[in-house]
């Protein structure tokens, strides 16, 4: 089972890389660009929550 998921034509067609580019939508938003700036993605393909403190958010 594990080499039909790894090979064509599954792999390719289910499976997406990330890109290392961020967005324009974000990188042309004064308001976000900052707190992205350093952003490299999902760690582990995991996401982490995470907050800003209220005296730290504009």
């Amino acid at each position: 089972v594990l080499d039909m998921l790894v090979t064509a034509p599954i792999y390719p067609k289910y499976v997406k890389l990330p890109k290392d580019v961020t967005p324009p939508q974000i990188t042309e938003n004064p308001k976000l660009f900052p707190f992205f700036k350093e952003c490299r993605g999902a760690i582990n393909g995991s996401h982490i929550t995470v907050y800003v403190l209220e005296e730290d958010s504009p």
